[in-house]
């Protein structure tokens, strides 16, 4: 599979659009551009659909918290999973997660050391 931008040329992008645009705003068309993906995919079942976001650390992560607001919005039950440090976010992710926990988006509850303590009771059993 060949890559149609390479990480650096995406930077440069990025960084070019930000210009002309304010970080938050380019979030909101991002989290937006997924969200009516997703919409599109469920199409007529929207009231019906649940949809797990997973957002990570950085500005990804502030996009999938702006879809998970504007998927909450339209009707979906959507449960978010921060898989990030949100003392971490940058101010404009930080405003997307605000907006996310304003809505009607579930936060679920991080499983602390999942396989920590799987790998301990492996160690012990031996």
């Amino acid at each position: 599979m060949t890559a149609l931008y390479s990480v650096a040329e995406i930077r440069t992008i990025e960084q070019a659009a930000i210009v002309d645009l304010h970080q938050d705003s380019l979030m909101q068309r991002a989290g937006q551009a997924a969200a009516t993906l997703g919409l599109t995919l469920i199409s007529s079942a929207i009231s019906q659909a649940e949809i797990l976001i997973i957002a990570g650390p950085g500005n990804n992560g502030g996009d999938a918290l702006e879809c998970a607001h504007i998927l909450a919005q339209a009707g979906t039950r959507v449960k978010v999973f921060l898989y990030a440090d949100p003392s971490k976010y940058s101010p404009e992710s930080s405003l997307a997660l605000q907006r996310a926990q304003n809505s009607t988006a579930q936060f679920l509850e991080p499983v602390q050391d999942l396989f920590s303590s799987r790998t301990r009771k492996t160690k012990e059993a031996n």
